[in-house]
């Protein structure tokens, strides 16, 4: 019998509604245990690979989050990402507005978006970011997204085409450990990722008293790696039906 065809809207208007209904009016503080660590670094031996995926498993699996520790993305490229968005951010509005995402004639879905958007997720009200994202698809190479001109920030693109590719590998690196966590084949998601899509969202929450940040959703891809500088991720948390925030 033929799979049925994946509506992708039907689908984001089901999470929308899932998430429009959750009670996210008490907070509670996490404890200990409540998102578990994924340690890399020993996963070159058979004994670590085995311990990283059966915490990985275990993680996705109860909670959903994970701290990643002794991945590959040295300390010098997180700073340099994080500088980078900085950047980006302190640049006039006039000229963030002319790399808005979804203007006429450009490809969908990179770009910026402006404080108070409501797209990704897409909500009634306003999400309160800004951001610039960068895409990679199978018809869509970084070369073909918007970005800033070079007289106007210098050096901006090689450094996040830079980020990306190490992202990129930090990310693929995980893939024979979800495999092992679901008792597959070491290879068995690699077909699916020879050409992956990715995001690269470089996000500023301006400092505000109440509201989201970001409205609460369910990602949609197969992982997010999210990098903070600071508190202010909010998750639920299965064990203890509790929202909680994250250190």
């Amino acid at each position: 019998m033929p799979e049925p065809e994946f509506d992708p809207d039907a689908k984001e208007q089901a999470l929308a509604s899932a998430a429009q209904a959750w009670d996210t009016t008490q907070i509670g503080t996490a404890a200990p245990g409540d998102v578990p660590t994924v340690d890399l670094t020993r996963i070159h031996t058979p004994e670590g690979f085995a311990s990283a995926a059966e915490r990985l498993g275990g993680a996705c699996r109860t909670v959903g989050f994970f701290y990643l520790t002794g991945h590959s993305l040295p300390s010098e490229l997180r700073r340099l990402a994080l500088d980078e968005a900085r950047r980006f951010h302190a640049l006039p509005d006039t000229t963030k507005a002319a790399l808005r995402m979804d203007l006429p004639g450009r490809p969908q879905g990179i770009g910026y978006l402006e404080v108070g958007h409501r797209k990704l997720p897409r909500r009634r009200q306003g999400n309160q970011n800004a951001a610039f994202i960068v895409k990679r698809d199978i018809d869509l190479s970084l070369a073909d997204n918007l970005w800033p001109a070079e007289d106007d920030l210098p050096d901006f693109r090689r450094n996040i085409e830079h980020v990306a590719a190490a992202l990129e590998q930090v990310a693929l690196g995980l893939l024979p450990l979800f495999a092992r966590a679901l008792k597959m084949p070491r290879d068995f998601f690699a077909p699916a990722f020879e050409d992956p899509l990715y995001r690269l969202r470089l996000t500023r929450y301006p400092r505000q008293n109440e509201g989201y940040g970001i409205a609460p959703h369910v990602d949609t891809t197969f992982i997010t790696l999210l990098l903070s500088t600071s508190p202010g991720l909010v998750i639920y948390q299965p064990r203890r039906r509790e929202w909680i925030r994250v250190p």
